[in-house]
């Protein structure tokens, strides 16, 4: 029985993996519900180890690199920062600079 690393993508949707069900080790790569299996590579040299890309990270995947966001764990891809402190008015408890903070409940 032959052992398969399975790898997921950063976003979750598909799986990266290698396999010798040709005899042969080659990479792979399917969808998280096992359809549409693509292999990656054909030839007899070894081809092992598939790893994602290193992306960039976005926590809260709105598109703005954590590194630029000014909210990363909330999705702000407007990146709206109404009284101009650094930090997004989806995360800011006081975002027009009145000093009150108001906290959205739902209610």
């Amino acid at each position: 029985m032959q052992k398969i690393n399975l790898l997921f993508s950063p976003d979750g949707s598909r799986i990266v993996f290698q396999s010798q069900r040709d005899g042969n080790p080659e990479i792979y790569v399917m969808n998280t519900d096992r359809s549409n299996q693509t292999r990656l590579t054909n030839n007899p040299a070894y081809d092992g180890d598939p790893t994602w890309g290193n992306s960039p990270p976005d926590a809260d995947n709105d598109n703005v690199l954590d590194e630029t966001d000014n909210c990363p764990t909330t999705a702000n891809a407007d990146q709206l920062d109404t009284d101009s402190d650094g930090q997004g008015n989806a995360c800011d408890a006081d975002d027009d600079g009145d000093c009150i903070q108001f906290v959205n409940t739902g209610t």
